[in-house]
């Protein structure tokens, strides 16, 4: 498991690096802080149904040579919408937690970070800070797509219908966003033959088409509900 110590060696030796190619000696300290975060690795999360899911963290960052790791504490926030959700703790070095997400919790974005950052150097000085740095990641309630064909002679109307995993609900509930593309298939790719915004979960398009195709409906991805494409239908 990749630690803050392992972090420290590669700053040093690049730090090191540098120093000697200026002509320089080498610097004591690679940051301003005792312990330097830099960033959070998190993935995104989807909810199809209800439960609760361990969505793995790893912070990032740099330290001084002098942080004695027995006796560091980093501890950085979960929210959502400037509410905690959960605490993450990193501690000894370690850079790596879980925090526990449920679907009731809901939809949108949440944040990691700031950490607070507790701990002794070798010569036993004492520092404590926040440091500010935070990383944004998305909770998502998962969308369906269906798409129905009719003709009509030469033309054809396309009707889509959309719905989401929504847990105030517990269910799926209609699905309206914007930016929603009916598609064509022509030979090997999709070309987009009309942009709607679905109201009430639903959409429909008419236009001229003689010939048999095949077509389908690709919604966006916002910031509370997956992309989704709708399995093709031909007429």
């Amino acid at each position: 498991m990749r630690n803050l110590r392992t972090w420290l060696r590669t700053a040093t030796a690049v730090t090191a690096s540098l120093a000697l190619l200026a002509g320089i000696a080498p610097m004591a300290h690679a940051v301003d802080r005792e312990v330097d975060v830099s960033d959070f690795k998190v993935s995104d999360v989807v909810f199809d149904k209800d439960g609760c899911k361990n969505v793995h963290v790893t912070l990032k960052g740099t330290a001084w040579q002098e942080v004695d790791y027995d006796y560091l504490w980093l501890n950085a926030d979960v929210t959502r919408s400037g509410y905690l959700v959960d605490s993450l703790s990193f501690s000894e070095g370690e850079t790596e937690d879980s925090a526990f997400i449920c679907s009731w919790y809901g939809l949108g974005k949440y944040k990691v970070g700031p950490t607070d950052v507790t701990g002794f150097t070798y010569d036993n000085d004492y520092f404590s800070f926040t440091d500010q740095t935070s990383k944004s990641f998305y909770v998502r309630g998962k969308a369906k797509a269906t798409v129905t064909a009719k003709r009509s002679g030469s033309k054809v109307t396309l009707s889509a219908k959309a719905s989401y995993y929504h847990p105030d609900s517990f269910n799926y509930r209609s699905h309206s966003p914007k930016g929603a593309k009916f598609q064509v298939k022509s030979g090997s790719k999709w070309k987009t033959i009309k942009t709607v915004s679905l109201y009430k979960g639903r959409a429909s398009y008419t236009f001229k088409k003689s010939t048999k195709a095949s077509y389908r409906i690709v919604l966006p991805q916002t910031t509370t509900v997956t992309a989704a494409t709708s399995k093709s239908v031909r007429k």
